[in-house]
């Protein structure tokens, strides 16, 4: 009798201890999964594409042309799709005040369909004549995929420098969408 009694509690002990070590290896096995998730997405963030543009002023059959620059910043190939440039004559006419948020339009942008290689250098993709011509603000976003075709997009602002045609991203305060980018 005292023996099936031990036995008992040897086999509730052993079940108790079983139990326990299932539920740790559950809560440790799902801390491993997440770490492991957080880690893969780091990856994918660090390993995907980062296309930037701009670009600058230039004369061209005696009239002014914003010259189109994209470089690729990220280490796998970026799949621009389409792009859309503006022309503002004054910072006024982007700053402050309701209806001053940029909100691109894919559907009536252009249409561009090239690989930009990962190696951080600059590719002029084209021309586009100014108007109005002494604009003071170009802005714009490209829209691109990435190896796991997702779709990413870069908006940018400058401001030109009417003497040199030079453009610099050094414009005063306006919406952060002149900005934003994935």
């Amino acid at each position: 009798m005292y023996i099936t009694g031990a036995l008992a509690v040897a086999t509730f002990l052993l079940f108790w201890s079983t139990k326990r070590l299932a539920t740790d290896a559950d809560r440790s096995s799902k801390k491993a999964l997440a770490a492991s998730t957080k880690a893969t997405a780091t990856l994918v963030n660090i390993e995907r594409a980062y296309l930037t543009g701009g670009g600058d002023v230039e004369n061209r059959g005696g009239r002014k042309h914003f010259r189109i620059d994209v470089a690729n910043y990220g280490k796998t190939a970026a799949y621009l799709t389409n792009y859309e440039i503006h022309f503002a004559a004054k910072l006024a006419d982007v700053q402050g005040g309701a209806g001053k948020v940029y909100k691109p339009c894919m559907e009536t942008s252009s249409v561009f369909d090239d690989r930009i290689a990962p190696d951080n250098k600059t590719k002029v993709i084209g021309y586009i004549e100014m108007e109005p011509e002494d604009a003071e603000i170009i802005y714009g976003c490209f829209w691109y995929t990435d190896w796991r075709k997702d779709q990413q997009y870069f908006r940018f602002i400058l401001r030109v420098e009417q003497f040199t045609g030079r453009t610099r991203p050094d414009v005063g305060p306006v919406d952060d969408s002149y900005r934003e980018w994935t």
